[in-house]
């Protein structure tokens, strides 16, 4: 009996040890993938804003692709995916700052309009502007753009860019065509890299499915 146990043992530890090897090696990835986006970013030409827009966009293109392997290590889609999707941003980022140091001067640029007495350069309408019309269109990019039609036929795309309640639609947005969204969006003038220009986008805020 004994030495059952001891090969019980031995099993569970080494099946720990092959998935917390695993999960470094996505994490690992994910960061290879940030820090090369990174160097691409002319920080002393962005504002502030635009930078933490641009992280942000960074992460989940750097995250999407590993999704399957990243809900087995962190509750995602569960009841404290909140916390889960904190857990996970802390993980990368002591990778990213150890490992990547210009990281480290994008967080310094990023952080500065917190220590400003001026409003931010970002060009922002109320976050309560609100849409309700059916998903017609999905286009998978550097980032999500979500195309909807209102009850009138007006279209109109919104960019997804941060948590907003789209999660739950992962991991193919596009099979929920035809559904009614509830959409809360703000307007803000996006900086574009490979155009070296702003533009205007809505930003999906909140996003609740109604059927």
């Amino acid at each position: 009996m004994n030495k059952v146990i001891k090969l019980l043992l031995l099993i569970l530890l080494v099946s720990t040890s092959q998935g917390f090897a695993q999960k470094e090696k996505v994490l690992d990835s994910i960061t290879a993938k940030m820090c090369n986006d990174i160097k691409k970013v002319d920080i002393n030409k962005v504002s502030p804003d635009s930078l933490s827009i641009m992280f942000e966009t960074m992460m989940m293109n750097a995250c999407t692709p590993h999704l399957g392997e990243l809900m087995q290590y962190y509750d995602l889609m569960g009841p404290n995916s909140s916390e889960a999707g904190t857990k996970l941003g802390e993980d990368v980022a002591k990778r990213l700052f150890a490992n990547c140091p210009i990281a480290v001067n994008y967080a310094v640029k990023m952080a500065e309009n917190q220590n400003s007495a001026s409003p931010p350069p970002i060009d922002m309408t109320s976050s309560n502007a609100n849409f309700k019309g059916k998903l017609t269109k999905v286009v998978k990019g550097d980032f999500y753009k979500f195309i909807c039609t209102d009850d009138k036929g007006l279209q109109e795309t919104f960019y997804w860019f941060q948590n907003c309640g789209a999660e739950k639609l992962l991991p193919d947005p596009s099979k929920h065509i035809g559904k009614i969204l509830k959409i809360k969006f703000v307007e803000v003038n996006y900086f574009i890299p490979s155009e070296n220009n702003y533009k205007k986008i809505k930003m999906m805020a909140l996003v609740e499915v109604v059927n």
